[in-house]
């Protein structure tokens, strides 16, 4: 994840032991320190916040955060370095300094902070759940509105991780609102799933499997208009390989 440049930005930390989140609720902190980009500090420079000029920012406070007992704290703006240059984006350094409780010894992390300039969109996914009527009229006997919303926003999610991994930076995408329809095949798919129990198991199973199997068709037949060259303009049609074509 990359934070835009020229405006404060929220960072939420989790600390990890053996794979595992440490509980983070009784923790203190000593001191977050930001350096700019071609100054990554030493463990040493990191605990003491030293490092030539590359030091940014300090940071003395901190709060809970919403989940997984971690932390979150704000991170000045910070501005792009050469706004008049092709180069968008920027690796600076975080590093944060805390103690279990106050009689314990520091932890000193130190994290890359990808900066970059934003991207923009002149369109955007816009299924609605009169796109999922359309494909299922009768659906509103069987999920109500705030559930149809809800699989919109699972299928947008679900959608944007099936293209990054196929290699496809969300961001890059010139035209998503091209998959409205095969996010509304989605979430159809995921309501159908939602009914899956009972007597009518296998058959709700199988509308799922169907509608599911018709999104992943779209995909793999999109033409995809991308700006592979970030040049702020579609430079490459792709066609996704292994196409197939499914018949609701």
């Amino acid at each position: 994840m990359s934070y835009p440049f020229g405006r404060d930005l929220t960072y939420t930390f989790y600390a990890i032991a053996d794979g595992e989140l440490e509980d983070l609720s009784a923790a203190v902190l000593d001191k977050i320190y930001v350096y700019k980009y071609d100054y990554k500090p030493t463990r040493a420079q990191a605990l003491a916040g030293t490092n030539n000029g590359g030091l940014i920012e300090t940071i003395s406070s901190w709060s809970d955060s919403d989940t997984d007992n971690g932390k979150t704290f704000t991170v000045a703006a910070i501005d792009d370095p050469d706004p008049t240059s092709e180069t968008r984006s920027y690796t600076y350094w975080i590093a944060v300094n805390f103690k279990y409780t106050n009689t314990e010894q520091i932890q000193t992390i130190v994290r890359a902070l990808p900066m970059q300039r934003i991207d923009a969109w002149h369109k955007t996914v816009n299924t609605t759940t009169a796109d999922l009527e359309n494909l299922w009229p009768q659906i509103d006997s069987y999920r109500t509105s705030e559930q149809q919303r809800a699989a919109i926003d699972l299928a947008k999610a679900l959608c944007e991780q099936d293209l990054e991994a196929e290699g496809y930076e969300w961001a890059l995408i010139w035209r998503p609102d091209k998959l409205d329809l095969a996010v509304a095949h989605r979430a159809v798919a995921q309501l159908y799933l939602g009914l899956a129990t009972g007597a009518g198991r296998e058959q709700w199973l199988g509308l799922a499997e169907s509608y599911k199997e018709t999104y992943k068709a779209m995909l793999q037949a999109l033409k995809v208009e991308y700006d592979s060259e970030r040049s702020d303009e579609p430079t490459t049609k792709e066609r996704h390989a292994n196409f197939r074509r499914v018949i609701v």
